[in-house]
């Protein structure tokens, strides 16, 4: 076979992704998010391939104002708490408590307010590393906000504790639960004093306008490139997701469509089917896919014809899962400084087996990339991203993603790929396939 990668290649993936960082935020369902998917359909017909479409409904939230005053004086907010609640027009007034985790006071018709601990909320182990992450942290003020309604408080403000200025604004965070009814907010810890100094006689009004649509619209669709051999019916699934508030969270969909590219210029045919899966709800999990499916896994469910190998169906040998692309390292150091770099954000590559590791390392050495990889057992590993429902299925999967701590704030200006990496990515991924493809998925 004899394809090879352009500079024609990398302009197009260039051209494309500037195309993306233009983009509102893709959140799920949103308007943002339905202009990137009518686009992205566009350039795959261009192509020459014909997408699979489907739509599925959920409960659509979207906030417009956010706003907490007190006695008329405006309190900064740092963002906003997503599917929360809502409240009128002017808000709701009410008397404050700052609370513990005990729920020993009454907080009944009350605003409460948690401290959330970078350091401490958002700690997580990953193989010999422990981590801090806004993610992570979130899943705490979750936790607490469920709880804070069922004692019957009538909204909430979370503190973003121990993290830079530069990490705690606009944070879309949590991002899979569905619609919880109770108003919540976000500030950065130097406000919390300035709310506490305010509110020591006065109530404050917490303002949360926006809308909640039942049975909301939002679509999912893949490509295939028909597998050439007779004999076996078997796949190759190539996955990501296209909601995002970034341009990083999710570029995904960019390297897919460089590889339909590559693959359709080269007249590359291969003897398995290729399945191309742009799925939609990442940032909607609970709704679409359910608490331990991910979007992808109802993707996989919706469409087993494509993997399963049951009654005539396609049986996939192998995934690969593409997230968060081309990603440099920034990050908080000790002091809360928000640091940025020119070094590669770590790339975590979650395999299914040892045997993956060794075919994929001997890939990136030939490829010479300057990524940094961290192998990650899916085994043994806390599975972040849309390839765990597809390993959970048995697929032999290698999943990529990266985890800056800003992987979840809607568009700054420095959340930009690092295209000559991202066009590495791509490439070596690439021939990831290639490789699973000659040997009929004997290196899963």
């Amino acid at each position: 076979m004899n394809a090879s990668w352009t500079s024609d290649n990398y302009q197009k993936l260039i051209e494309w992704q500037n195309t993306l960082n233009n983009f509102p935020p893709r959140l799920t369902g949103s308007k943002g998010h339905q202009q990137f998917i009518s686009w992205l359909k566009n350039e795959i017909n261009d192509l020459g391939f014909s997408p699979v479409s489907e739509t599925h409904y959920f409960n659509y939230w979207e906030p417009e104002k956010y706003n907490v005053y007190v006695a008329g004086e405006s309190i900064e907010v740092s963002g906003y708490f997503p599917y929360s609640g809502l409240t009128p027009e002017a808000g709701i007034t009410k008397d404050i408590v700052f609370l513990d985790r005990t729920f020993t006071q009454d907080i009944s018709d009350k605003i409460v307010v948690f401290d959330i601990s970078m350091r401490k909320d958002g700690k997580i182990e990953l193989l010999d590393r422990v981590i801090s992450h806004p993610l992570i942290a979130s899943r705490m003020a979750l936790s607490l906000i469920k709880k804070a309604k069922e004692k019957g408080a009538a909204g909430v403000i979370f503190v973003w504790d121990e993290v830079s200025s530069e990490l705690t604004e606009n944070e879309v965070l949590p991002f899979t639960n569905a619609y919880l009814d109770i108003p919540a907010v976000w500030i950065s810890a130097a406000n919390k004093q300035v709310l506490k100094k305010l509110t020591k006689k006065e109530p404050v009004t917490l303002c949360l306008t926006g809308t909640y649509a039942l049975d909301s619209p939002t679509e999912t669709f893949y490509v295939t490139i028909p597998g050439t051999s007779s004999e076996k019916k078997e796949s190759i699934l190539i996955t990501t997701h296209t909601d995002g508030p970034n341009a990083i969270e999710e570029n995904g969909p960019i390297a897919l469509l460089s590889m339909l590219s590559f693959f359709k210029k080269n007249g590359i045919e291969l003897p398995q089917t290729l399945v191309f899966s742009f799925v939609s709800g990442h940032f909607q999990q609970d709704q679409i896919g359910g608490p331990k499916n991910k979007a992808t896994g109802r993707w996989l469910d919706k469409f087993p014809e494509l993997w399963d190998g049951k009654e005539g169906h396609l049986k996939a040998i192998f995934s690969l899962t593409l997230e968060h692309l081309g990603c440099l390292a920034s990050y908080d150091n000790s002091k809360n400084e928000y640091i940025q770099t020119d070094s590669p954000e770590t790339n975590y590559l979650y395999t299914s087996n040892q045997h993956q590791q060794v075919i994929v390392s001997e890939i990136l050495k030939k490829s010479q990339t300057k990524d940094i990889i961290q192998f990650l057992d899916a085994n043994e590993t806390p599975y972040f991203g849309e390839g765990m429902p597809i390993f959970k299925r048995n697929i032999p999967n290698v999943s990529m993603i990266t985890m800056p701590e800003f992987l979840f704030q809607v568009h700054r200006e420095y959340i930009k790929p690092e295209m000559e990496l991202m066009y590495e990515q791509i490439q070596y991924s690439t021939e990831i396939i290639l490789t699973v493809s000659k040997h009929g998925g004997a290196v899963t």
